[in-house]
């Protein structure tokens, strides 16, 4: 028969292979667990860099943005500034067109006027001429 010795020594070899084959287990499991995290780290780190170049690549269009407005700001004062010089001259040469156009009128009216006179006169002359005609044929008759 089998001894208890004997049965004790085996089970203490199944105990022994089975808590090896645990160990090994548990070692290549941490063993994966190391090369995963590992993995993970150079992930991790390249989401870093981009994250870092995508800021600086931000950063800098923002700072664009301010300089773009910035200058929009400076050519707008600067545009307010020639407006602020110019409508004077604007006014004052609307002022001139206006009595311009006015002069022009009251020669247009003088026209008319003058227009309407010699009209007058031509009439007058026109009569005189008719009534002279009658008296120099009344005239000439009586003879």
């Amino acid at each position: 028969m089998i001894e208890k010795s004997e049965i004790m020594e085996i089970n203490f070899t199944i105990n022994g292979l089975f808590l090896l084959l645990l160990i090994l287990v548990g070692l290549g499991v941490g063993i994966y667990l190391v090369f995963v995290l590992l993995k993970l780290k150079g992930l991790v780190e390249k989401l870093g860099e981009l994250l870092g170049e995508n800021t600086r690549v931000i950063d800098e269009a923002m700072n664009n943005a301010n300089k773009l407005n910035d200058n929009i700001n400076n050519l707008t004062e600067k545009a307010n500034g020639i407006m602020e010089n110019i409508k004077p001259q604007i006014d004052s040469s609307l002022a001139n067109i206006d009595n311009i156009s006015n002069k022009a009128n009251d020669i247009k009216a003088s026209f008319e006027d003058l227009n309407n006179k010699v009209r007058e006169t031509k009439f007058k002359l026109i009569s005189a001429y008719s009534i002279t005609k009658n008296s120099l044929k009344s005239y000439i008759k009586s003879f």
